[in-house]
């Protein structure tokens, strides 16, 4: 080991690169994750999933959801919720 003659500064680095890498590699997951859902959607464009009947009265269904709840804590607060 070359560093043996320096002691712990050398363990404390090797300790925070570990860290470091340990914190990169969650960062290139999540971005592993983003990029493979971004090539299912274009995949799934092609298909035409996204323009099925079935999914777009369900799009379309929580849509009019959001905007109702959005009115209702404009008007009241964060309290009401619409359910299905």
């Amino acid at each position: 080991n070359p560093f043996a003659d320096q002691g712990t500064p050398y363990l404390q680095i090797s300790i925070h690169q570990v860290k470091l890498d340990g914190a990169l590699e969650g960062q290139r997951d999540y971005l592993k994750t983003m990029i493979d859902g971004e090539f299912m959607l274009l995949e799934a464009r092609e298909q035409g999933i996204d323009q099925s009947e079935s999914l777009v009265q369900q799009l379309e269904w929580q849509k009019k959801k959001r905007v109702i709840e959005a009115f209702c804590e404009k008007e009241s607060g964060p309290k009401l919720e619409v359910s299905e």
